[in-house]
């Protein structure tokens, strides 16, 4: 649900990231992989509502 909510609102915010570290690390890891960046990097640029759909998408394309 919070993935979907993220992908509508065209942004990943930090509530959202919460829930979805919580539930799926492996999608964090994902967008960590895709940034090049720490994962407290990435839950920082999710704070600043820095993380679009776009890239959420693409994280999500390429969990193995």
């Amino acid at each position: 649900k919070q993935i979907e909510q993220a992908i509508q609102s065209g942004r990943l915010r930090g509530e959202e990231f919460n829930s979805i570290y919580e539930l799926r690390p492996d999608i964090i890891a994902s967008l960590s992989r895709i940034l090049n960046c720490s994962i407290s990097s990435v839950r920082s640029y999710a704070n600043d509502g820095m993380i679009t759909s776009c890239v959420l998408k693409e994280a999500l394309s390429k969990i193995k």
